[in-house]
């Protein structure tokens, strides 16, 4: 009977570096999350990572395959493009002007109230979208 010597144990395995950490100021901090939510909601690692990276062949893709919640941002300016696409308000606007044009447009209660209608969801397209840019209503 044999007993394995010490030179045949396994390697121990090697431990990973310690992580990076750096210092930020508050301001700095909020600057960096900008710039990832603005390059797609990609996590700060991954942000810094790229950008000082850029161009390495040896870099992963901006891409990650977790998905990661969307920002306030996106939320705003998908609210406004599904409420966008579940009105007629462009169709209702370009009869209005085409007849108009055409000296054909009674101002019938009806019509005032399409034209009232348009106008207020436009309003409130245009109030999810400065919202969705973070601007005040004037």
């Amino acid at each position: 009977m044999s007993h394995a010597n010490s030179s045949s144990k396994p390697d121990k395995k090697c431990k990973r570096p310690a992580p990076l950490s750096i210092r930020l100021t508050p301001e700095m901090r909020v600057q960096l999350e900008q710039w990832a939510r603005e390059a797609g909601g990609v996590s700060l690692n991954r942000y810094v990572i790229e950008t000082l990276f850029a161009g390495d062949a040896g870099t992963m893709s901006v891409r990650s395959s977790r998905r990661s919640m969307p920002s306030l941002d996106q939320v705003k300016l998908s609210q406004a493009l599904a409420l966008m696409g579940h009105m007629d308000t462009a169709h209702d606007l370009r009869s209005l002007a085409k007849s108009a044009a055409l000296g054909c447009l009674p101002v019938t209660p009806e019509v005032d109230a399409a034209i009232t209608a348009a106008c207020q969801d436009m309003g409130l397209i245009k109030s999810h979208i400065m919202a969705a840019l973070r601007v005040a209503e004037a």
